[in-house]
């Protein structure tokens, strides 16, 4: 072997382990925020009653979806869809005025990220 193809070997060794080191690398940080997502509901436990998480009787197929998709999500993230939601509220004077209070007149409606779901078969009672 001469030591063109030597070095190229070592180079290669080199740059293959430095691959593994970085997907490793990515890999522990993605199961490290995986694993912040999966605590969103840990995170979401309280002292208050929380329909979603505390009533055994409300365990239908469309809030079994919805679970699903904030189990994917941190709270971060909940923040900032809900900042963006109030931003698009805004720019479409989705808004309502307080008159009588000297700060900002001009407020968006309240709601919920999170939907509350109703069942088809819990709307008809």
């Amino acid at each position: 072997m001469s030591e063109q193809e030597h070095n190229l070997n070592i180079t290669s060794d080199y740059y293959t382990a430095d691959q593994t080191a970085a997907v490793s690398l990515q890999s522990s940080t993605f199961i490290q925020q995986l694993q912040a997502k999966v605590n969103l509901f840990e995170q979401l436990k309280s002292q208050f009653f929380n329909e979603m998480l505390d009533d055994h009787s409300f365990n239908g197929e469309a809030s079994k979806k919805i679970e699903q998709w904030l189990s994917l999500r941190s709270l971060d993230e909940l923040n900032h869809l809900e900042s963006q939601a109030k931003q698009h509220f805004l720019y479409q004077g989705i808004t309502f005025n307080v008159y009588g209070e000297e700060e900002g007149l001009e407020r968006t409606i309240p709601f919920d990220l999170i939907p509350r779901v109703i069942e088809k078969s819990n709307g008809k009672k």
